[in-house]
């Protein structure tokens, strides 16, 4: 698979190689879900804007198998990933939202011309999801 933050920016019809996808609208932004493959890309305008790769067990997504950015892995904490990547350039701490319950606590971090969202299991001793974003 070609590296994931190659494919930012790309219009949704260059994403025809992810055999088994299904595409999926929320308000004024599409989500292309390849399930099998732990990777949901966010198309905003026919563009895709960000891809959110899965850790696994988390809205019926299996764990991306492939290579994720800045040489991170779901298996780091958080600790363990702010010693590889530096401090984030912003960050939450876990916290009870009104209506949609328990938000994970999340840090986000910037290199080699992306940003790298990181949320983390509750015990923050693995990542649950990355989301890799265009600067």
């Amino acid at each position: 698979m070609t590296h994931v933050e190659n494919l930012l920016g790309k219009r949704l019809s260059d994403l025809a190689q992810f055999e088994g996808a299904t595409l999926e609208q929320i308000g004024d932004r599409s989500y292309l879900n390849v399930i099998e493959s732990g990777l949901s890309f966010v198309i905003d305008d026919n563009q895709v804007i960000a891809a959110h790769l899965y850790g696994g067990e988390k809205e019926g997504f299996k764990r991306f198998p492939f290579r994720i950015p800045l040489g991170v892995t779901f298996d780091m904490s958080r600790d363990s990933l702010r010693s590889h990547l530096g401090d984030p350039e912003e960050s939450r701490d876990a916290k009870q939202r009104l209506i949609l319950g328990m938000g994970p606590a999340w840090d986000r971090f910037i290199g080699n011309s992306i940003k790298l969202r990181a949320e983390y299991s509750q015990d923050l001793n693995s990542v649950k999801m990355f989301t890799v974003m265009q600067l």
